[in-house]
């Protein structure tokens, strides 16, 4: 797992939205080998997809600004909830 979350990370930096919406899960929920939960990195990489147009990440994002009680990113959560309601 660990090569696997390498190549990740490398596709990720590449900017492909997938490889970045998966990476970004990873840091909320410890997968791909991952001992710790990484919530910075979490946000950072889920924003980054979903500004890429990733439909899993534009739904996911705010779920996680929303769990994490980013209370004064109101509307930036109501935006990518609305983006993703709008996305093909």
């Amino acid at each position: 797992i660990p090569l696997a979350r390498k190549y990740l990370q490398k596709c990720a930096e590449k900017n492909n939205s997938s490889a970045m919406f998966h990476l970004g899960y990873a840091y909320y929920c410890f997968g791909w080998g991952l001992e710790e939960v990484n919530l910075t990195k979490s946000v950072y990489w889920l924003q980054k997809s979903a500004e890429l147009g990733c439909g899993h990440a534009m739904a996911f994002f705010p779920y996680v600004l929303r769990m994490i009680g980013a209370k004064k990113n109101e509307e930036m959560i109501n935006f990518w909830a609305k983006k993703a309601l709008s996305s093909n």
